[in-house]
């Protein structure tokens, strides 16, 4: 089995003469069970042979296509990923350099791989695609400027996978660095950002960089917006490195950040921008048609995620999208008893890249959460919800309902302000979806074009 493995070795010495180093990335261990699949074993005797074939070095690799999440591990795997548990294993075995990678580009947990002696080096890559400058801030020690990459893999991996332009969902200029810029403004233009999501950070970080005078108010008392209550599932937490950056770059930036700020047209003018950016986020679904949904025992999936304290131990969560089993498997697995209802015939109906939604589906089953699927929300009552399906209705027993429904454009608040200045349009406010059209959008409205593709 290793026959064309070591005959590509010998050509490459072959063609590369003493002076190549010859490094090989291989996959120790499928983690899967099985007859037809790896296990360590077989890894570290496949190392071992590598090592007295004469090789330089070995680049840990971790899954298969049977468990791609595994490969490149997306946001919902917070702990030491398989590659690090392979390379350790490989590297008691063998005495050349072994070299992991797999969301390291958080420093410290790089740094710790390295001080275990789990592995020789680390590897980064969607890492450098977040960030091109990482290795330079890590070498000045400046951690805390990097714009951590929130392993979403939709910008990288799945538009490789689609066929698509290679670019990052939080970086817009990857990929395209020499037809996206942030063309400079004269002096004394000022620039109003209203909301402060990724949308709203990444328009006010453009702004600055652009000559504009920012100012950004934000309704709550933090920046982030959704992707901060996105990172309060435990299989998430690693996600709010992205508002702990954008909290920590815009002061340094020297831009002011007024919280708990709503935003009225009077305010508005007398703050008296050239250019309004509306990143206020989308207006959450709550269908007012439906018996009881504005009870006492009826809250948002945000506000839950924010506070457990407004929760109940018994819940039922209305809407199994990405957002409704999150919060679900995150509720589930904390210990409440947990139930999903979701119209579409299967929860997670929205379209998802295949390793995002295999993850996703791990912790929903890993949390034994019951799901009511093809089902239709009826009423709210106290102590139960009542559903239907196929035509018949039931009862489900439930303290807490949690709305998850989704969110609807919120554009016509922005209406008003039109008559102050330019107002732009982004993300959420304009149409529901992920962060990475949000951050986009940001770079469009700041450059006052649409971006190159």
């Amino acid at each position: 089995r290793m026959r064309l493995l070591t005959e590509s070795i010998d050509i490459a010495r072959e063609v590369g003469g003493d002076k190549l180093a010859v490094l090989v990335k291989y996959t120790p261990d499928h983690y899967m069970d099985g007859e037809g699949y790896r296990h360590i074993d077989e890894g570290i005797e496949i190392a071992k042979r590598l090592e007295a074939h004469g090789v330089d070095g070995l680049h840990i690799c971790a899954g298969c296509y049977d468990n791609w999440e595994n490969a490149m591990p997306p946001i919902y795997f917070q702990e030491l990923t398989p590659h690090i548990r392979s390379a350790r294993a490989i590297r008691e075995s063998v005495h050349i350099p072994v070299i992991v990678h797999g969301r390291l580009a958080n420093p410290e947990k790089a740094i710790s791989i390295l001080e275990k002696g789990y592995a020789d080096y680390v590897a980064i890559a969607r890492g450098l695609l977040a960030d091109p400058e990482l290795p330079n801030k890590l070498a000045e020690g400046r951690t805390r400027d990097i714009l951590p990459c929130i392993s979403c893999n939709e910008g990288c991996i799945a538009n490789v996978f689609m066929g698509r332009q290679c670019t990052c969902a939080i970086n817009p200029f990857c990929g395209y660095e020499s037809k996206r810029v942030v063309a400079k403004v004269p002096a004394g233009k000022r620039a109003l950002i209203i909301g402060g999501g990724p949308g709203g950070c990444s328009a006010a970080i453009y702004a600055k960089q652009a000559g504009y005078d920012v100012e950004l108010w934000e309704k709550q008392a933090r920046l982030g917006g959704n992707a901060r209550v996105a990172s309060m599932p435990v299989f998430k937490r690693d996600m709010e490195g992205l508002t702990q950056y954008y909290e920590h770059t815009l002061p340094q930036m020297g831009i002011c950040i007024k919280y708990l700020k709503e935003a009225t047209v009077e305010a508005a003018r007398e703050c008296a921008p050239d250019i309004i950016i509306w990143a206020a986020g989308g207006r959450p679904i709550r269908p007012a048609s439906i018996p009881g949904i504005f009870n006492d025992n009826v809250v948002l999936a945000a506000d839950a995620l924010r506070n457990l304290d407004i929760i109940g131990d018994k819940i039922a969560v209305i809407g199994g999208g990405l957002v409704g089993c999150e919060a679900a498997a995150h509720f589930a697995l904390i210990g409440k008893q947990v139930s999903v209802v979701e119209m579409a015939p299967a929860i997670l109906p929205e379209e998802l890249f295949p390793q995002n939604r295999a993850a996703v589906m791990h912790w929903i089953d890993k949390s034994g959460l019951t799901k009511y699927e093809g089902s239709k929300l009826v009423s709210i009552g106290s102590g139960k919800i009542t559903i239907e399906k196929d035509g018949s209705q039931s009862d489900v027993e439930c303290d807490t309902v949690i709305i998850a429904m989704g969110f609807t454009p919120n554009t016509e608040a922005a209406e008003a302000y039109k008559d102050i200045c330019k107002v732009c349009v982004i993300g959420d406010a304009a149409k529901p979806r992920k962060i990475m059209y949000a951050v986009k959008e940001a770079l469009e409205a700041v450059a006052g074009t649409e971006a190159a593709e």
